[in-house]
């Protein structure tokens, strides 16, 4: 397991060659949000892309939101419960694309 601080240093992970089985990204971060990020990985590793697992409080922008229901990336609200992670690692591990799951 790895994380990053921001967005930017995110970016940079996943440019050094870092293979993620899952990554779990808020949406609204200063500087580089989870929009970028996604939308870097959709470039650089599309498969890693599919894994992608947007987190948020619920307080979507329109961008935001224009872009959680345009990138087909799976999302989560937070709080989440263990339960639910559990849930959507099993999912992703059987090859789902389009899990959403609310708190």
């Amino acid at each position: 397991m790895e994380t990053a601080p921001g967005g930017d240093e995110a970016i940079e992970l996943l440019a050094s060659g870092a293979e993620f089985d899952i990554i779990f990204c808020d949406l609204s971060m200063p500087a580089v949000d989870g929009m970028e990020v996604h939308a870097e990985l959709q470039r650089s590793h599309p498969p890693m892309a599919e894994r992608f697992v947007f987190m948020s409080g619920g307080a979507y922008t329109p961008q935001g939101e224009a872009y959680l229901n345009d990138c087909g990336a799976m999302r989560i609200d937070k709080p989440v419960a263990f339960p639910i992670f559990d849930r959507l690692i099993e999912e992703i591990a059987e090859g789902a694309s389009s899990f959403r799951a609310a708190a």
